[in-house]
């Protein structure tokens, strides 16, 4: 079965772009071998993007969905993975990289997403994955692994104690984020590893809190667990309302690539996802209550937190996106969308489809 239309125009834009990654001046040269090996491993040719920070791989397609090996689409991926491991940077280890999402597609797709973990530990690699997509057929159609050459360099054990990484992430956050009527409200305090593109890896505390002032709603402070210097900060706001770029947007520079979506607070405290687009879209969700599922408000009390009990993340998100941009295309087509000013989408939690 051919893959769809948006994934086949994505990839012929990148072959005629970057057909190898020396044509697309701005990337630096990708591990010299890999291309000619992964055509003579195959017999096709394939696309290799390099970041350009860290200059590790970020993305592998062939120019045509070819197979790669035998088995499951998981044991094909870890075949994979370790086949170039050495190019790829990654360790070997089975334990580096653990599976947390399988989804097929109607067309019969299948998506695997899968977290990094510091090899030997429990220890997570924060907002690092690894992908690998295949067509119906089992055909690999692209990978995007997300491995670090620098992991093996960080220490396990942290040298800065829970209690002086919050104390050091609410002083940033009360010395950065401007008037506050009440202190940072402490929501979560995680240990693992901060590996961001072009900044070496390193052992962090992850302080993450809720504060209302006019730059900080959501904030994430990454404190060093070895010297107890703030590596980073984040606003997780900005994903409330969803500002994310997607593929288009950084292999392409297509400024296009964005969306949107806004967040208000309700009455009763709690953040409801509703957009302030016309037509409106409000998103509603299926739980459990009193031994029966309702219809209800999809909303959380707590800022960052949308869809932490379901198993398909995003879902909510998802959903109110798509929605209001399905309605959009009806409107312009002038099919019977006369007149629809809002519209109520409803998430199950069961599926990752809206």
């Amino acid at each position: 079965m051919k893959p769809r239309l948006g994934s086949r125009l994505l990839l012929s834009l990148l072959v005629a772009a970057c057909a190898t990654v020396v044509a697309c001046s701005s990337d630096p040269e990708a591990p010299a071998d890999l291309p000619a090996r992964l055509e003579t491993d195959t017999g096709t040719k394939w696309v290799v993007y390099t970041d350009p920070r860290s200059l590790e791989v970020r993305f592998l397609a062939p120019v045509e969905p070819v197979a790669i090996g035998e088995g499951s689409p998981e044991e094909k991926a870890r075949a994979f993975f370790e086949r170039y491991r050495s190019e790829l940077h990654g360790t070997g280890k089975r334990d580096e990289l653990r599976l947390v999402d399988t989804t097929v597609d109607d067309d019969g797709a299948t998506h695997l997403r899968f977290e990094h973990v510091l090899p030997g530990t429990e220890l997570p690699v924060f907002d690092v994955a690894t992908t690998a997509h295949f067509v119906a057929n089992g055909g690999a159609y692209w990978m995007q692994p997300g491995f670090r050459a620098d992991l093996a360099g960080v220490s396990p054990t942290a040298r800065i104690s829970r209690e002086a990484a919050i104390r050091t992430a609410i002083d940033h956050l009360v010395a950065t984020c401007g008037p506050l009527d009440e202190p940072p409200e402490l929501l979560s305090v995680e240990v693992g590893v901060h590996a961001q593109e072009g900044a070496p890896a390193a052992l962090a505390h992850r302080v993450r809190a809720a504060t209302e002032s006019p730059r900080c709603i959501a904030p994430e402070v990454l404190v060093d667990a070895l010297s107890g210097a703030v590596l980073a900060t984040h606003e997780r706001a900005s994903s409330l309302w969803d500002t994310s770029a997607g593929a288009r947007f950084h292999l392409l520079g297509d400024q296009r690539d964005k969306k949107t979506i806004d967040v208000e607070r309700s009455l009763f405290g709690s953040y409801s996802l509703k957009s302030q687009m016309s037509p409106s879209v409000e998103t509603l969700q299926y739980v459990q209550f009193a031994r029966k599922f309702e219809l209800r408000p999809y909303s959380t009390d707590k800022l960052g937190a949308w869809d932490t009990e379901h198993k398909y993340k995003g879902a909510a998100v998802s959903a109110h996106f798509h929605g209001f941009h399905a309605l959009r295309f009806f409107k312009e087509a002038q099919l019977k969308s006369e007149g629809i000013t809002k519209v109520t989408l409803v998430v199950h939690a069961n599926s990752p489809r809206t």
